[in-house]
């Protein structure tokens, strides 16, 4: 147990040593007087998990040298320092006080009083069984008695040591009378995972010097109870705060664990759990969102993906795997990639973000590096080579990744992916459409420009958001709500971004985001931690599909309609049925903070404006718009009003800088809730930025209204007038028909049908080849003669309803999902496609 190295400190007097080691005595004849007690727990413990967890691997009678090779090379991916005496020695009155503070709070056990047990977080355990003792409470009693312990140890000199030894087996005793164990009666949490994985490991910084059985049965508990009973179970969890601030510990405890049976099978159950909640969507999602709580998106990656991913690496590089390893793996490059196409050069937009953060650094150029996609890429190449065996140089998707973003500089690839340096195929940016239903976004990539609809579900929502009511961050709900981003202009060489684009939170109004539909609201009625909305939005629609590159999204919350076409350059818009039973409704076409009037010109209907500006757009014609970031808009005819404004506009944060003369100056600090800042607000000034505004105005409490416009990105003034009057041809490049249950559109060119409709069982009269459609979806298919490819989806995940589509004439299934049927009727085709977690499904006809 403890190996004598030091020599005794002479410093302390001869009758402080007696008296320690009179008490250093007694103290450890109590504990050994209790065998019977003491040795319950572990004694007879069935450490073969598979009999209390039937679904979990059997624990081996044997294992082969390469088995205990790979726990060695996993559990080195997991150190963790173990305290060791220093020989100083301790102060003998603080050690005399250390004693009696644990002798008070945890007191020996007896015939009639068991141990104390512990309590963790949110317990609804009050009382022992017997009623006799009050568990001790982890983190708030037996913590800092423990950190004493340690601190002690750290400190103790020869004769010390053995009774601080004794001192942390008490602290080790309780936790392993508390039914800690696999299957055991474990009520609460461990707190906050920040708390946890920073002190959660200072219980084993001793084990060292507990007897062999003990030490292996502490480890058992703390891990199952760290939260790894999560893994444990037959549909394992796993999210981001588990893998970051959670599952480190858990791995950390099994890799402690003697190189035996019960260390491989709790090994290979950790390796299970983790592939089975990404493979199972319970950590990951289909389109590569990471699931946080009840919040799903992709920008939790910048939290946690990176540690998931080291954790799958150091199972793969050891050699333990489950059947599920392969699948897993898919996952995590499905995520990776997703991120990719998500961000733009270096980061994930604030705007875009599920959780948006309190700072003020959403007005700021961020780096131009290449980001997080690199070690992502990186890490998830690794993990491919180490589960399937290929070369990591032949791991073209995540090169690409890179080679994508690095603008040319070629240093920003690792050796083994230099050779893609030269390869032109892999230089350009990221292209093509990629819908994300499970977040209710979608992401079109055209050139080097990124756009971005974004809505979202009642399903998935974010819950934490940490900026307090007057920050910026508290602002963002209505992103949410189809707010439309493009981000196309970097300027001084950057690559494209949010602050060059026009989207910065200094001035911005949070009412006017692009194509959100709207009440005006001030800001302690729209500050979105306090509003019950940011929660859930209501839709049962929230994303889309893709086809060749084109895609559709949708988006019903049930006060609007609304869908989003995208091909090429151009997006298509559309709302309707807006019945919104509230004052100053409005529709914004655009919104751009700019560093400066005059400069960075609007052109409205060929007219360029760069000072000051201010008009109404009347209804009855058509109008184009052209703004500093070369993105056209084309309105047609019919629509509302639009309001037109350029000048200094401003909006009131209530930050410390933004103080009138007079306020408190710890007033922000005391802003808590919305009743709080709308008795606070008017002691701030706003922040007042030049900018570009223009927004349909639907006037007060509109019922059943509508509005429409079309974008084209990376446009001209030249493109924009040929689209203009191509629409108001006789052979524009687009057909629509829109009504408020269906939204359909044609793009002529390409001859690519899309189609979301809004209610069950919708019937169409005008399309070439869809009668039908049983159930909301968004649907495109391209036809071409006797060969049609089609795809559908829906984010209704409480309806899990086939998809049933009545086609007009017969078909014959081509390639489709294995589950898929066919039924040919009088003079139509139905076709049966059941419905999978969100995603689309891609089907093949022929006639």
């Amino acid at each position: 147990m403890h190996h004598h190295k030091y020599e005794l400190h002479t410093k302390s007097a001869p009758t402080a040593m007696h008296f320690l080691k009179s008490l250093q005595t007694i103290l450890i004849a109590c504990i050994l007087s209790f065998p019977s007690i003491l040795a319950n727990p572990w004694k007879n413990y069935t450490w073969d998990l598979h009999q209390q967890f039937p679904w979990l691997p059997p624990l081996p009678t044997t294992l082969t040298d390469a088995q205990r090779d790979s726990m060695q090379r996993f559990s080195s991916s997991y150190p963790l320092a173990k305290v060791t005496p220093n020989g100083q020695g301790n102060e003998p009155q603080k050690l005399d006080q250390l004693m009696r503070d644990i002798d008070s709070a945890l007191p020996l056990p007896t015939d009639t009083t068991p141990h104390r047990k512990v309590k963790l977080i949110r317990s609804k355990n009050k009382n022992q069984p017997d009623g006799q003792l009050p568990p001790i409470a982890i983190d708030k009693e037996l913590k800092p008695l423990l950190e004493r312990v340690l601190h002690a140890y750290a400190h103790a000199n020869d004769a010390q040591a053995p009774t601080i030894e004794a001192l942390y087996r008490r602290i080790a005793h309780a936790l392993m009378h508390s039914d800690f164990h696999p299957g055991g009666k474990r009520d609460g949490w461990l707190g906050n995972g920040y708390g946890w994985r920073n002190w959660g490991q200072k219980f084993v910084l001793m084990d060292h010097t507990l007897p062999k059985l003990e030490r292996q049965y502490l480890l058992e508990c703390l891990a199952y109870t760290g939260e790894g009973h999560h893994l444990y179970k037959e549909a394992p969890y796993a999210n981001t705060d588990l893998q970051l601030n959670f599952y480190y510990n858990v791995l950390r405890f099994i890799s402690r664990m003697d190189d035996g049976p019960a260390k491989w099978q709790r090994l290979l159950t950790c390796r299970r759990g983790l592939d089975l909640a990404v493979t199972q969507d319970r950590y990951l999602t289909p389109d590569g969102g990471i699931i946080h709580h009840n919040g799903h998106h992709i920008s939790y990656a910048s939290y946690s993906h990176i540690h998931a991913l080291q954790h799958q690496i150091n199972f793969a590089k050891a050699g333990i795997f489950s059947p599920h390893s392969k699948r897993a793996c898919q996952r995590y490059r499905a995520a990776t990639t997703a991120w990719a196409f998500n961000s733009l050069r270096s980061e994930i937009p604030y705007v875009m973000q599920l959780r948006p953060a309190p700072s003020w650094e959403n007005s700021r150029h961020k780096g131009q590096g290449v980001g997080l996609s690199k070690t992502f890429a990186i890490k998830t190449a690794e993990l491919t080579t180490a589960t399937f065996g290929s070369p990591i140089e032949d791991d073209r998707e995540m090169a690409r990744i890179i080679t994508s973003k690095m603008a040319g500089d070629s240093s920003q690839l690792p050796d083994f992916w230099k050779h893609y340096a030269s390869d032109p195929n892999m230089l350009s940016p990221l292209q093509g459409h990629r819908p994300f239903p499970v977040m209710g976004n979608a992401v079109h990539r055209h050139k080097n420009a990124v756009i971005m609809l974004r809505g979202a579900n009642r399903y998935y929502r974010g819950g934490e958001v940490y900026a307090d009511a007057g920050y910026p961050g508290a602002y963002m709900d209505r992103i949410m709500h189809g707010a439309l981003f493009i981000f196309s202009r970097g300027d001084e060489g950057r690559f494209p971004n949010t602050v060059d684009s026009g989207y910065r939170t200094e001035g911005y109004d949070p009412n006017l985001f692009p194509n959100v539909t709207a009440a005006e609201q001030n800001n302690p009625d729209l500050a979105g931690r306090y509003n019950p909305d940011y929660l859930g939005s209501g839709a049962k629609q929230g994303g889309g599909v893709s086809l060749n590159g084109f895609g559709v999204w949708a988006w019903n919350p049930g006060h609007v309609q609304k869908s989003g076409f995208f091909f090429g350059n151009r997006i298509s818009l559309f709302t309707t049925g807006i019945t919104i039973p509230k004052p100053n409704v409005r529709t914004a076409l655009l919104q751009s903070i700019h560093d400066q009037l005059p400069g960075n010109p609007l052109t409205i209907n060929a007219e360029v404006y760069s000072q000051n500006y201010q008009t109404i757009l009347p209804s009855d014609r058509s109008h184009t718009l052209l703004d500093a970031s070369q993105t056209g808009y084309y309105i047609p005819k019919g629509n509302p009003p639009i309001h037109i404004r350029r000048g200094n506009q401003g909006y009131t944060y209530a930050l410390s800088s933004q103080l009138k003369p007079g306020a408190p100056k710890n007033l922000p600090s005391t802003i808590k809730n919305r009743q709080q800042l709308r008795e606070s607000i008017d002691q701030f000034s706003p922040i007042i930025r030049p900018a570009s505004l223009a927004y349909f105005d639907h006037g007060n409490a509109p019922n059943n209204d509508q509005c429409h416009f079309h974008v084209l990105v990376n446009s001209s003034h030249l493109e924009l007038k040929k689209f203009h009057h191509a629409m108001e041809s006789s052979t524009p490049p687009i057909y629509q028909d829109i009504q408020n249950h269906y939204h359909y559109l044609i793009d002529q060119s390409s001859q690519t049908h899309a189609l979301v409709t809004f209610q069950p069982d919708t019937t169409f009269t005008h399309t070439s080849l869809v009668q039908k459609l049983n159930r909301p979806s968004t649907l495109m298919w391209h036809q071409n003669k006797n060969h049609c490819q089609l795809v559908i989806g829906s984010t209704d995940l409480k309806n899990n309803t086939p998809f049933s589509i009545t086609l007009e004439g017969h078909w014959k299934l081509h390639s489709a999902p294995s589950d898929t049927t066919l039924t040919q009727n009088e003079t139509t085709t139905t076709l049966t496609i059941p419905y999978l977690n969100q995603l689309g499904r891609s089907v093949s006809l022929m006639r």
